[in-house]
């Protein structure tokens, strides 16, 4: 082969190489096209499902659906205040039973004091009770014979 051939060879080879290359970007070029239009087509559907949401929101969001969740709050809250009122009152009421109780202990204990009766603690079952010391000699009183005359110190 001469130069003139191989130089011949060579254009053709170029050429078709060029002609090769034109096809694939001019492929390249509708792809690209093809896929712009299809992002388009996405985007508008995007931007139309988040404007249909956006709409949605907006219509589901009203205020009644506030004020409903407020009123709840307000009588939970209430029902738990009102339960609370009603506890401490029955604590107060239980509070001042025993302390009229105490002071009735006390006026009985302050009584007995002054009769000089001779007051200690009684055990009985693991548990203290207040004991005042009796003249069983004397006999006992009562129905059911179970009052004593107090044994002075």
């Amino acid at each position: 082969m001469n130069a003139e051939e191989k130089i011949y060879s060579l254009m053709t080879i170029a050429e078709d190489q060029q002609t090769l290359t034109s096809q694939f970007i001019a492929l390249q070029k509708q792809e690209v096209q093809q896929l712009e239009k299809e992002r388009e087509a996405l985007v508008s559907a995007h931007r139309d499902v988040l404007q249909n949401i956006q709409k949605q929101l907006a219509s589901k969001v009203h205020w009644s659906w506030i004020g409903i969740t407020f009123l709840v709050c307000f009588f939970i809250s209430a029902v738990f205040v009102i339960f609370g009122y009603g506890y401490s009152q029955l604590l107060i009421k239980d509070i001042n039973q025993y302390q009229r109780q105490s002071k009735i202990a006390e006026a009985n204990y302050n009584a007995l004091k002054d009769k000089n009766a001779d007051l200690m603690t009684c055990n009985h079952n693991g548990k203290s009770y207040p004991c005042v010391r009796v003249m069983t000699s004397y006999g006992s009183y009562g129905e059911h014979k179970d009052i004593f005359i107090l044994d002075p110190k």
